[in-house]
């Protein structure tokens, strides 16, 4: 056990990448003592986010690179505006459905636009779903804050996000944007209504689901109740 615990204690102290990822795989679950299986899920969840962001910065190059036809082998050469075939291109290489696709790429090409919350995904200090809260509040693409407000953002709330949960990260970012733009959360509710939508779709039991997004909290309330008799 001894030879195990080493390897441990070399991989709690180690950043994502390479050596990590070797230590992880000669740790596996079934010997790893009881007192320090927290140590390697945390060690793991660094290397999951380190691999993640480069899954990431690939789709962000496949957006940009050039079509194959007409370039020699081995060409590297990428365009200045994404592509918008790209996700198709994703999709059907990951057997992904184009749903998820786009929705992929879009938060690819978002983390792309901020280098400092890309960097800390890709150094294990947040996770997927931190790093989705910035890019869902402060995507520059948007035009709702300026770039230096952006940044500024970025610098403050980055460090702090090891340390709160998701949850909590997305309150208090919002709650700094409020104080920036007392306007941000009436143009996102208006921007929601009319992003407003409803999806159908069949379950493998042969039922169906029917579900709405971005409608007036009154409007689906009765409407919720409505399909709630008509179900009954």
């Amino acid at each position: 056990m001894a030879g195990v615990v080493e390897l441990i204690d070399r991989a709690a102290g180690l950043s994502p990448g390479p050596e990590l990822a070797a230590l992880l795989a000669d740790l596996p679950w079934a010997k790893i003592p009881n007192a320090r299986l927290v140590e390697v899920l945390q060690a793991r969840s660094r290397q999951l986010a380190h691999d993640q962001a480069g899954l990431f910065a690939g789709m962000a190059e496949i957006a940009r690179a050039k079509p194959v036809d007409g370039l020699p082998d081995g060409a590297v050469s990428r365009a200045d505006e994404d592509f918008e075939w790209a996700s198709h291109e994703i999709a059907a290489a990951l057997t992904w459905t184009p749903t998820t696709a786009d929705r992929e790429v879009d938060f690819a090409l978002v983390l792309r636009s901020l280098p400092s919350v890309f960097a800390a995904l890709d150094h294990g200090l947040i996770d997927r779903g931190k790093a989705k809260v910035f890019c869902d509040h402060l995507d520059p693409a948007r035009g709702e804050l300026t770039p230096v407000q952006v940044r500024r953002l970025c610098e403050r709330f980055v460090p702090l996000a090891p340390r709160w949960t998701a949850r909590q990260l997305s309150r208090r970012l919002l709650a700094a944007i409020q104080a920036i733009d007392p306007e941000y959360h009436r143009r996102r509710y208006r921007r929601g209504l009319r992003e407003r939508g409803v999806l159908l779709h069949l379950n493998r039991d042969g039922t169906a689901t029917l579900s709405g997004e971005g409608l007036p909290p009154d409007e689906a309330a009765a409407a919720a109740a409505r399909l709630d008799r008509l179900a009954g």
